[in-house]
């Protein structure tokens, strides 16, 4: 059996084909290229506080007011976190102070790594000598009372207005579990 296809209709056929398969030349060439945004984050995000057994203190900061966030979407730089204790021996007890501060990078590219890397967590150990009761100081807002009692936790919020509130639930229940796998 012999079929003849006029070279009109295999032109139409092929032409419909390179169209359907991208032989056309597009307008504006596709960007491979994410864009970023940049945002300076001082004293803001979540800080959380533990005491160890020992009675010493470690500070987290979570810029993000999250445990998990991919690395490839998520990018740092001028990480900087102190945390000070000063002991008093007056009735209004210690203070800790606390500043923290970060560049932040983030891809708006849409595909990101599977990971948790990318979360900005920044750690402060204090060592204390005993039991202290502390008044906490987030640049100059006070965060609350604490303990340096084992066990111990608060984790509070802060937004760029200043504004303190109570942290997401998920981060103590991280800064627990990171205590007992980790001390």
């Amino acid at each position: 059996m012999n079929i003849k296809i006029s070279p009109i209709v295999s032109s139409i056929v092929l032409a419909s084909l390179l169209t359907a398969c991208g032989g056309h030349n597009p307008k504006t060439p596709p960007n491979n290229n994410p864009s970023f945004t940049k945002t300076q984050l001082n004293n803001e995000g979540s800080i959380c506080l533990y005491t160890k057994k020992n009675n010493d203190i470690k500070v987290y900061y979570f810029p993000l007011n999250s445990s998990c966030s991919s690395s490839s979407a998520n990018h740092w730089s001028n990480k900087k976190l102190t945390a000070n204790a000063t002991f008093r021996r007056s009735l209004k007890g210690s203070l800790i102070e606390i500043n923290a501060s970060a560049t932040h990078r983030r891809s708006n590219s849409g595909i990101a790594t599977a990971d948790c890397a990318g979360a900005g967590i920044q750690t402060k150990l204090l060592a204390m000598t005993g039991n202290h009761r502390f008044e906490v100081y987030w640049d100059n807002h006070k965060l609350g009372d604490y303990s340096s009692s084992k066990g111990a936790i608060m984790c509070k919020k802060m937004d760029k207005k200043g504004v303190v509130s109570s942290a997401p639930p998920r981060l103590q229940e991280y800064v627990s579990m990171m205590a007992r796998h980790t001390w």
